[in-house]
């Protein structure tokens, strides 16, 4: 995707933890951070006079609750649940509130271990930068 776009990824730094790679990229020591888009959103939503989301760098990723295999009415009920959330526009109101952005449109229909992963899905990586006010830039 990263490519596709023309941009390069550049020197890879690994860290400990989250919170140090925000101050750093705050402090001009890195100059983009890949993240998530869930947890971009909460620092965003926290600091947006210094974090602003960049592009996405990856495909779709998904988010799932695993379920025993010999208790199908769970499976049944967990599946209509969510459709329910899904047609009712619940789920985006809830995707909204807690993630900062609904997802238009998520799986559909269980995952089954050896199946196919759906295309759709919860979330895209987006890496996270300074905005151009702060000597932010794209890739």
């Amino acid at each position: 995707m990263l490519e596709e776009s023309g941009g390069e990824l550049g020197d890879v730094m690994e860290y400990e933890a989250y919170p140090e790679i925000y101050a750093d990229l705050a402090n001009g020591r890195v100059d983009y951070v890949i993240n998530s888009i869930v947890p971009v959103n909460d620092l965003i939503r926290e600091r947006p006079d210094v974090f602003e989301a960049g592009q996405a760098v990856s495909g779709p990723g998904y988010v799932a609750w695993p379920m025993p295999k010999d208790s199908p009415e769970l499976l049944t009920y967990i599946t209509d649940f969510m459709s329910h959330l899904r047609d009712s526009g619940r789920l985006a109101e809830l995707q909204e509130k807690w993630f900062g952005e609904s997802f238009d449109d998520p799986p559909t229909t269980p995952y089954h271990l050896g199946g196919r992963v759906p295309r759709n899905g919860w979330y895209v990586s987006h890496h996270l930068r300074l905005p151009p006010s702060l000597g932010g830039n794209f890739l």
